[in-house]
């Protein structure tokens, strides 16, 4: 690079005489507005489409279809045995996937890094920063695996 400033630069000076104004970089914003929004809104509306609606028909037909012949209690009896399972293996997912976390969160110990490994750096932060951290953690565990 010259010690030249940017007005004595030959190329800018050139742009400058035919008229043209460089550009500056700008900082990146994200776009926000109605315009956004809309996009968002259409996004979220497309892909509730896409996973809802073949469901929402197949229920429908299903219900139709044992409703024609008969047997509802028979559907309603295997929607209901269908959300049970679905509610116990949740929940089974839920504990095991929360004790890992609180496992994971109390058992961690900075000091037990030595201080020649440069992968996590947490063995050299301030006590203060590690506990604000270990808080943190704590604080996300249950959000995080709900």
């Amino acid at each position: 690079m010259s010690d030249r400033p940017h007005g004595e630069d030959p190329f800018i000076r050139h742009l400058r005489e035919a008229g043209i104004r460089p550009q500056w970089p700008t900082q990146p914003s994200f776009p926000s507005g109605p315009r956004t929004r809309r996009r968002i809104g259409f996004v979220v509306l497309l892909f509730l489409a896409v996973v809802l609606l073949p469901a929402l028909t197949m229920r429908l037909a299903d219900w139709l279809w044992f409703r024609e012949i008969g047997f509802e209690r028979v559907f309603l009896t295997k929607i209901a045995a269908q959300w049970a399972t679905g509610a116990v293996a949740g929940v089974v997912a839920f504990a095991v996937l929360y004790g890992n976390a609180r496992l994971a969160v109390r058992g961690f110990d900075p000091a037990s890094i030595p201080p020649h490994d440069h992968i996590g750096g947490l063995g050299t932060l301030e006590p203060r920063v590690r506990a604000a951290i270990e808080r943190g953690a704590n604080a996300l565990a249950l959000p995080w695996t709900a």
